[in-house]
């Protein structure tokens, strides 16, 4: 009788160890049973919570929507705490709220502008001005236009080619542009011609502007041009960059032309449609890796949508090839960086232009030998232009933006209909809801919690419940066989 009530695992064999197998084999079952279900219905449980639409207290974070209530859609700018408080780099964790903590139909969009194409640059008519014998300063300038206001001729002191002298400014025609140009593009000849590889410069020139070719306003007092070969680099700063501010004409000084260099033609480049100035921008200091020499890892502090990026040395004269690497795996070629003093005057690499890109991580590579490396950090200098949230409102206000929920999920943000609805309005079809004060909502707590966090401990405590209930069933048959054991005595 003893032998004949263990359990399955005496592997007796024989008829008494087939009834045995047949008597416990239904509470074996049982358990294994009740294990598999437990974790079956914390998956479940995990996965409901996760995919149920997380309440208006699940987040960390809201920012009050003004409305005046006479409108259907309304659109809003994102402010730059929104990126540094979002948990998802996809901007899932993002919902509108009513006055009855409903959420409404949302989508975000870049500003309708970042989606133009980038005008065309324009050649812009070029007049040279000499100066008399001795005389740089270009004071005595005389304009000639005709009955449209287009520049005719342009006459300075001196006369033209005055000795060896080059031109010591020019006179540039920018009274057929439509809107202001945010930039110049300058070209010039080197003495030697293209193939000069003798003759480098660095100097600052000035912008002034005027409608009436006789009062002259300065836009740019301090604008350094570059044409430099430098360690075996090619390091050339054309662009000069110009307040928004229209101007029919426009006067360049020219300190190079002493040197023999000339300007060849002046393009005006257009902002898109204002998006250069509303691009906002933010400094990210980094570390070294070790054991990894000229490797540098940053984290931005937020899922902004980065599309310009600009590496900034601690210290001057430095020159490296670099590339960067985003959130680890796309590799970006950047090339020459450089910051240079040269003749007093600094010159740096500019910004470079990317696809917009939400990661927070951010690696510098710079190759070269140890001892080309930069003394110091590289800061990490990123620009944005802040996106646009458009929800409708459904319900009574005040809306509220939350952000800031690690378990929300993004299925139900941007919807079709309501981005064509907004494609295809009119601008006046949506209007604009002002950004009010932050309000905290559920804390920082919500954005620690993660929908893996809730799987995990969800499995983890089905495990547990099932592996007590198998606790439980074997205390109680070994104690039923210690009182079948006392009974036979």
């Amino acid at each position: 009788m003893h032998y004949a009530s263990s359990t399955l695992l005496s592997f007796r064999t024989g008829r008494a160890g087939a009834r045995v197998a047949c008597k416990f084999a239904p509470r074996w079952a049982l358990v294994f049973g009740l294990l598999v279900g437990s974790c079956v219905w914390a998956q479940a449980h995990a996965g409901s919570r996760v995919l149920a639409e997380p309440p208006v207290s699940d987040f960390a974070y809201g920012l009050v929507l003004e409305v005046d209530g006479d409108g259907a859609i309304y659109e809003a700018t994102l402010p730059d705490d929104f990126y540094r408080k979002v948990t998802r780099a996809d901007l899932g964790d993002v919902r509108v709220y009513n006055s009855h903590d409903e959420p409404v139909p949302i989508a975000i969009r870049p500003l309708p502008a970042s989606r133009a194409p980038e005008p065309a640059p324009v050649d812009l008519p070029l007049f040279p001005v000499y100066s008399a014998a001795g005389d740089r300063s270009s004071a005595q300038l005389h304009v000639t236009t005709d009955s449209g206001g287009r520049i005719i001729d342009v006459s300075g002191p001196g006369p033209a080619g005055n000795g060896n002298a080059g031109p010591s400014g020019y006179v540039i025609d920018a009274s057929a542009l439509e809107r202001p140009a945010g930039k110049l593009r300058l070209r010039w000849a080197r003495p030697g011609g293209p193939s000069d590889r003798q003759t480098g410069f660095v100097a600052t020139v000035r912008v002034q502007g005027s409608d009436d070719a006789r009062h002259w306003a300065t836009l740019s007092s301090q604008a350094t041009v570059a044409d430099l070969e430098y360690d075996g680099h090619r390091l050339e700063h054309s662009l000069l960059t110009l307040p928004a501010r229209e101007f029919r004409y426009l006067k360049l000084s020219w300190p190079l032309g002493r040197k023999g260099v000339s300007l060849r033609s002046v393009q005006a480049l257009f902002p898109r449609l204002d998006v250069d100035e509303a691009r906002h921008w933010t400094r990210v200091g980094g570390h070294r890796v070790q054991g990894q020499s000229g490797v540098y890892e940053f984290d931005s502090g937020g899922f902004f949508p980065v599309d310009r990026l600009e590496v900034m040395f601690p210290q001057s004269d430095t020159l490296v090839d670099a590339e960067i690497e985003i959130a680890f795996e796309r590799l970006l070629r950047m090339g020459d960086i450089y910051r240079l003093r040269i003749e007093g005057l600094r010159v740096d690499s500019p910004p470079i232009a990317l696809d917009a890109r939400t990661d927070r991580q951010w690696r510098l590579r710079i190759e070269g030998p140890s001892g080309a490396l930069p003394a110091g950090i590289p800061v990490l200098r990123l620009g944005w232009v802040p996106q646009q949230i458009l929800f409708v409102a459904r319900g009574e206000a005040p809306f509220t933006l939350a952000y800031g929920c690690a378990r929300a999920a993004g299925a139900s943000l941007s919807p079709a209909a309501l981005r064509r609805a907004a494609g295809a309005a009119s601008a006046g079809f949506i209007k604009t809801a002002p950004v009010g004060a932050r309000v905290e909502l559920g804390g920082s707590s919500p954005l620690a919690w993660s929908p893996g966090v809730s799987r995990r401990l969800a499995w983890a405590g089905g495990v547990v419940l099932g592996l007590g209930v198998l606790a439980g069933l074997l205390r109680r048959g070994r104690r039923r066989r210690r009182e079948r054991g006392a009974a036979s005595d």
